[in-house]
Order: C-alpha cells, then sequence, then structure tokens
C-alpha cells in the first residue's frame, strides 16, 4: 500500500501543474501582449499609448510585482476599455477580449486570489467568444459557402505551405491584389471578385471543407468549454481551433489571448505547455512582425 500510494502521489505530481503557478503564468503571458498591444497598435491614441507603456515600465521599476495589485488590474482595465471606446467601430476582436481578461484578474484580485471565481469567468468568456463565432459564421453566407476562404486564398493571406500548390500561386495572388488595390475592393462582395483567378485546382472545393472544419471546431470548442472546461478533448478542440484560426488568418495577438485563457482553464502539464508554447510563439510572431494583432 504504501508503494502503491506513492506512486499514485509521483503520477499526480508528474501530470499536473498547481493552480497558482498556472494562473502567474497566465498573467505573464497576456503581460506579453500588452507590452505588444502599447508598442505595435497603431491609433489616433498613440500618446496615450506610449503614456501608459511608460506608467507600467514605471510601476515595474518602482514597485514589486505590481501585477499582483488591484490598482495595476483597475488601471489595465481603464485603459483597454478607454481604447475600445474610442475606437469601437474599427475595434478588431483581440480588443474585446483583453478588456475582458482584465476585468476577469481585476476581480481575481478583489476577490484575494480566488481561483474558482477566475476560472468560471474565463470559462465564460472563452466558451461565449468560441460559440457566438461559430454560431456568426453559420448565419454569414459569405463563410458558410466557403466564398470568405476562397477570398482569401485568391489574395495569398493563407500560411505559406499553400503557395507550394501551384507553381503559378504567387504570381496569380499578386495579379489578384494588383486588381483588388486598382479597383479599392476589399471583400468577396466586390464588384471585381469575380474576375480575380483561382491562385490553384480544387481552390473552392477546400475553401468551402475549411470552412464547415472551422464552423464545427468553434462551435465544439466553444459548447465543451461551457460544459466540460476540464476535459482532454476540450482542451485539443481548443487548440485545434486556435491553429486552425493561425493557419487562415495570422491574427497572433487574438490566438494569444485564447490561449490564456485556454492556460487558465486546465492544470494538465502537458496541456500546460502546450498553451504556454503556443502563446509565445505568437507573441514571437507578432514581435518580428509576421502576425498580427
Amino acid at each position: 500500500m504504501p508503494l502503491n500510494h506513492d506512486k499514485n502521489k509521483y503520477t499526480g505530481a508528474f501530470t499536473s501543474v498547481k493552480p497558482e503557478r498556472i494562473i502567474e503564468l497566465a498573467i505573464q503571458l497576456f503581460l506579453g501582449f500588452v507590452i505588444l498591444f502599447l508598442v505595435r497598435y497603431q491609433t489616433t491614441g498613440i500618446v496615450v499609448n506610449l503614456l501608459f507603456l511608460l506608467a507600467i515600465a514605471a510601476q515595474f521599476i518602482l514597485l514589486k510585482k505590481p501585477q499582483k495589485s488591484i490598482g495595476f488590474w483597475f488601471s489595465l482595465s481603464l485603459f483597454f476599455s478607454y481604447k475600445l471606446l474610442t475606437t469601437y467601430f474599427q475595434a478588431a476582436n483581440h480588443l474585446f477580449i483583453a478588456l475582458y481578461l482584465s476585468l476577469a484578474f481585476l476581480v481575481f484580485f478583489i476577490t484575494q486570489q480566488n481561483a474558482g471565481i477566475l476560472r468560471k469567468n474565463i470559462q465564460l468568456i472563452l466558451g461565449l467568444a468560441l460559440l457566438f463565432s461559430g454560431i456568426q459564421k453559420i448565419v454569414s453566407s459569405d463563410y458558410y459557402s466557403g466564398a470568405y476562404f476562397y477570398y482569401m486564398l485568391q489574395r495569398g493571406d493563407f500560411l505559406w505551405p499553400l503557395k507550394h500548390l501551384s507553381a503559378s500561386f504567387q504570381e496569380i495572388t499578386s495579379y489578384n491584389m494588383m486588381v483588388l488595390e486598382s479597383s479599392r475592393s476589399i471583400y468577396p462582395g466586390g464588384a471585381t471578385f469575380e474576375a480575380l483567378k483561382t491562385p490553384f485546382s480544387g481552390a473552392k472545393t477546400m475553401s468551402y471543407y475549411l470552412s464547415v472544419v472551422s464552423i464545427a471546431l468553434e462551435l465544439g470548442a466553444g459548447i465543451a468549454i461551457l460544459i466540460k472546461p476540464k476535459s482532454l478533448i476540450t482542451h485539443l478542440l481548443v487548440l485545434a481551433t486556435i491553429w486552425g484560426v493561425f493557419f487562415t488568418r495570422q491574427e497572433a495577438g487574438f490566438l494569444t489571448l485564447l490561449t490564456v485563457m485556454g492556460l487558465v482553464l486546465t492544470e494538465k502539464k502537458y496541456f500546460v505547455w502546450s498553451y504556454l508554447a503556443t502563446g509565445i510563439v505568437f507573441l514571437s510572431l507578432i514581435l518580428l512582425g509576421v502576425g498580427f494583432l
């Protein structure tokens, strides 16, 4: 019995990570996004960005672990609220999620670091975001039919491996971009959309199935997060969704925020390090100018 007990104890230590350590890693990953947001997010409020960046730097120089204070998260929530209100009609998904996450961490510290409350808030943010994203794609005829992905393929916006599916891929997508720029058409419904060339044989079929898989992943991951946030299948679906979105749209900043939320909701060591590695890769790509917010 003692030997079995020790074995079980060792196995548990090997497969799990302490919740407080996970939350600490999630906060560090989120702060990495915040820094890159302040440095690279180009808006009319660039002066406010710079001042806030200096304020964050000052807190880390003058204070010990400011990220563990209520005031820090209150100021961060206030900042993202300001950015969202002043750029509301142009704001992308990452700005909404960044504000929600700031508020979730603020509540976490207000409630004396109650991990249960943080996880519940993160579960709702991530689950509802993925679920409604999938629903929005279903009701969008351009997305469900594959027209949106087909348009992205014609622009050459997918990851580079697709460029090897056709010897003339680069030439065709360059031509399509020239047509789009000359006509200032930026969406499949534009008058010149039908004039764009097909980058490779089977592109339309591939676009349709990519749309179906994308919708299925987002709906499945969203429902799974809301029902069983700790399940192995749930986190496999979330990671598949994250990398699937990156394959079609390199929204590395937004995807970093999804990894932060996935990280908070798991305790298994292999998922903790998978989310952490994924987030670091995305932040590195943004820093190198490959990904975008």
